[in-house]
This record gives C-alpha cells, sequence and structure tokens, in this order.
C-alpha cells in the first residue's frame, strides 16, 4: 500500500482508547490464491486507486436484533464516507489480471462468505464485512469499533477481506458525530491493513524481499 497522508497515523494515536483490537481473537493465517495472478513486487508502477466492497449481509441477517437507524447510519453515511477517504489515500496493484477478487473460503473467521464472492468474484481489493455486536460485549468493555483482516492473499500476502464491528446504539444526530464515526473506523480499518501484529511477519524488506 501506498499512504499519500500522515492523518491515518494522527487517527491511530486518538482513537486508540475506544478501540477493541486487542480484545478480538487474532484470526488464523489463511491465504487465498488469485487466478493469473501476478508476481510480488513493488518495483513496477502499475499503481491503482483501493477499491473497497462494503458487505451488510451480517447486518441484514439479524435485523431483529438491530436498531435500525444504526443500520441506516453505517450504509448511508459512516462506512461510504469512510470508503471515500481510503480510496483517495491508498494505492495497490491489482491481483489479478481480470480484476475480479474471489475468496476462495467459506468463511471469514466466524462469518459466513455469501457464495457469489467464491463462485463469481468481485471487482474490489478488500472485501469488508460490517457488523453491529449484538452480544454486549463492546458495551460492556466501553468499546467503540473493532476490526481485523480474516483472509490473506496467498503471493503477496496481503489482506483481501475482513470486517469491521461497532456497538450497538450509535446516536448519530448531527454532522459531527458522523464525522468522529468515520475517523474511528479509519482507525479501525488501519488494523486490517497494516497496523497488526499479526501481520507484520509478512511485511516486505526495504530491499523487496520478503521477511520470511
Amino acid at each position: 500500500f501506498i499512504v499519500s497522508s500522515l492523518i491515518i497515523v494522527i487517527l491511530i494515536i486518538q482513537s486508540h482508547q475506544k478501540c477493541g483490537f486487542d480484545l478480538l481473537k487474532k484470526p488464523k493465517r489463511v491465504l487465498i490464491s488469485q487466478e493469473n495472478e501476478s508476481s510480488r513486487t513493488l518495483l513496477n508502477t502499475n499503481w491503482t486507486s483501493i477499491k473497497i466492497h462494503l458487505d451488510y449481509s451480517m447486518i441484514e441477517n439479524n435485523l431483529d436484533k438491530i436498531n435500525k437507524k444504526d443500520f441506516e447510519d453505517l450504509k448511508e453515511k459512516i462506512m461510504p464516507k469512510t470508503k471515500k477517504i481510503l480510496e483517495s489515500l491508498l494505492s495497490v496493484k491489482r491481483l489479478s489480471t481480470n480484476s475480479l477478487l474471489k475468496l476462495n473460503s467459506t468463511k471469514c473467521e466466524d462469518i459466513p462468505i455469501p457464495e457469489e464472492y467464491r463462485t463469481e468474484g468481485v471487482d474490489a481489493d478488500l472485501v469488508l464485512f460490517v457488523q453491529i455486536d449484538t452480544t454486549n460485549f463492546f458495551i460492556e468493555n466501553k468499546i467503540e469499533a473493532a476490526a481485523i483482516h480474516c483472509l490473506q492473499d496467498s503471493l503477496t500476502h496481503r489482506p483481501i477481506a475482513g470486517y469491521i464491528q461497532f456497538k450497538p446504539d450509535l446516536k448519530i444526530n448531527d454532522d459531527i458525530a458522523v464525522d468522529y464515526l468515520v475517523w474511528l473506523a479509519l482507525h479501525e480499518l488501519s488494523h486490517v491493513l497494516v497496523f497488526n501484529d499479526v501481520l507484520f511477519r509478512d511485511f516486505i524488506n526495504d530491499d523487496f524481499t520478503d521477511k520470511n
């Protein structure tokens, strides 16, 4: 990834006290291969803005347990704005020549992966499953949001799927509240993409070679 602004680093520092990343179960290393995948290198110049696909199926499957306004705020206000900011800041190299990302796994941790993501693919570099906690765990532990990756590309080891989860009763009543949740979501997605001790072993050395 190429980060074109220091704003993400600032958000990481400012938002950590509301973050539940340290309490999440660390994912197993699940590597997914892509058809017609190019080699792992940073030397060529074929970079494009990252494409993020937001999936709300876990919320849609639990609407009887979830505040409808929370869902609407996340789907219409918080996550689209978060997606737009990240797509303007980050660049990646397409994993496959046909540009469709396939998630050849039935689950992202405990989250079922829709069949079309496995068979047809999705026009994205990262699939993000959006959830709202229904267990009271977030409220009991004073967590506002948490996120982590669940699948990595087998060649580049780059995260290609992850999830972000919010506490219930978001109370989005004005633009200030929207902006706060967007900054918090950006902080959480930094854990999906890079600021994540599980991913450190997959970083590339400064001479563009693998660490392991």
